[in-house]
Formats: C-alpha cells, sequence, structure tokens
C-alpha cells in the first residue's frame, strides 16, 4: 500500500523540497519509520490516544512532539508519556524561542542545543583544589 499525496512532494532548486502532506500512511513506511529532515507532514487515523502514545514510543527517533486539542487533560497526558525532548501544546513543532533547549533524544540529534547550551559549549571548565595548612 502507498501513501496518498495530498501536496506537494516536488524537489525545488537548491537541494530543496516542497512542503509535502501525505495521508494513509502506516508505521511500516519509511516516511513514518525514519526519521526526515524537511517539510512533510503524515496524517494518520487513530481512535485511542494509547495506540498514539505506544506507537510514538516504539519509534528509535524522538525529537519534538507536538498535539492541537481542547481537551488540556489528554494533551497534558500525552505531553507526560510521550519521550521527547520538547512538547508544544496547539503549537507547531517549528515554534522555538532562544532560552528554549532544543534537541533530540533517543538515535534523533547529537543532543542538545541553544543559548545556554551554546554558552556551556563555548566556555572552558578550569577545576582548581587547594589543600591548605592553616598558620599557627
Amino acid at each position: 500500500m502507498k501513501a496518498r499525496l495530498l501536496c506537494g512532494g516536488t524537489v525545488l532548486p537548491n537541494n530543496c523540497y516542497a512542503p509535502t502532506i501525505l495521508a494513509e500512511t502506516r508505521k511500516t513506511m519509511k516516511v513514518i519509520a525514519c526519521e526526515i529532515f524537511g517539510p512533510v507532514v503524515c496524517v494518520q487515523k487513530y481512535s485511542e490516544m494509547s495506540e498514539v502514545i505506544k506507537e510514538m514510543n516504539e519509534s528509535p527517533y524522538s525529537f519534538q512532539s507536538a498535539i492541537y486539542s481542547q481537551d488540556i487533560d489528554a494533551a497534558l497526558t500525552a505531553a507526560r508519556e510521550i519521550q521527547c525532548r520538547a512538547f508544544m501544546i496547539n503549537e507547531s513543532t517549528a515554534f522555538r524561542v532562544d532560552w528554549m533547549p532544543f534537541g533530540g533524544s533517543k538515535r534523533s540529534g547529537l543532543g542538545l542545543s541553544g543559548t545556554r547550551d551554546a554558552v556551556f559549549d563555548m566556555t572552558e571548565q578550569k577545576l582548581i583544589v587547594i589543600k591548605h595548612k592553616p598558620r599557627g
């Protein structure tokens, strides 16, 4: 079975890819099972939130996740249970502010970045240990 292309799916100049929406995707498809760095959204139907959480946590990749919901209890349950570094409620995973840590977990990314982490990366730590014998 193939995914259904709703829009996009074309290569653009300068190694870019058109924003793409795919429907009828399955967890065994590469577009779901592998990590995509591009403007691609996969639309899947679920009947239970527990199915979504289980399937997301089974993935070896975990960067950021998002949910759009008017049910704050369901949204907070998803935020607590889905294994990821950052979770957006009623906001896209593209949301970012400078002070916010940014990065993946599991097999996604290479640690965290963001202002605090960048400053830490550019700082050379030094440890000084002193044993002092008092005078007298």
